[in-house]
């Protein structure tokens, strides 16, 4: 019986451990980069950027986004760290005025340390005429 007790106590504490050891750290960076492809007929698009954020020092990243026709736009993105590692996140955003969309990053994993990242970010983004964006990003993240 008591090793059957001390089993169970083991299994639960495998179970839990992982998820105390996540802890809750500050993120915050910024990027600049350009819509490389833009589909005006589905409002599916492709931007890149680099940038430079905390637990990813200087990094690149491709965003795979669709504009709604309403001023929402909605898509997936994948950030690679100075390290290689990647961070992936779904985001949903709403153009607030011609050229500044608000919105907020959903962490859904990665690779590497963030494989099981999770968390949300507030990102404030600035178009130009010419396709260029401006990105700001503040929240925080578990890996």
């Amino acid at each position: 019986m008591n090793f059957r007790l001390a089993a169970l106590a083991i299994a639960v504490i495998s179970l839990v451990a992982p998820a105390v050891l996540a802890a809750d750290r500050p993120f915050k960076g910024h990027a600049s980069g350009a819509i490389v492809a833009l589909d005006p007929s589905t409002g599916a698009g492709v931007a890149q950027y680099t940038g430079q954020a905390t637990h990813l020092g200087r990094f690149t990243r491709i965003e795979y986004f669709q504009l709604d026709g309403a001023g929402g736009i909605s898509g997936t993105m994948a950030i690679t760290a100075a390290n290689g590692d990647q961070l992936y996140l779904d985001f949903d955003g709403q153009f607030i005025s011609p050229t500044t969309v608000v919105g907020t990053y959903e962490f859904t994993g990665g690779t590497g340390r963030f494989s099981d990242a999770t968390g949300t970010a507030d990102f404030t983004a600035v178009l130009d005429d010419l396709g260029r964006v401006e990105v700001v990003f503040d929240g925080s993240l578990q890996y």
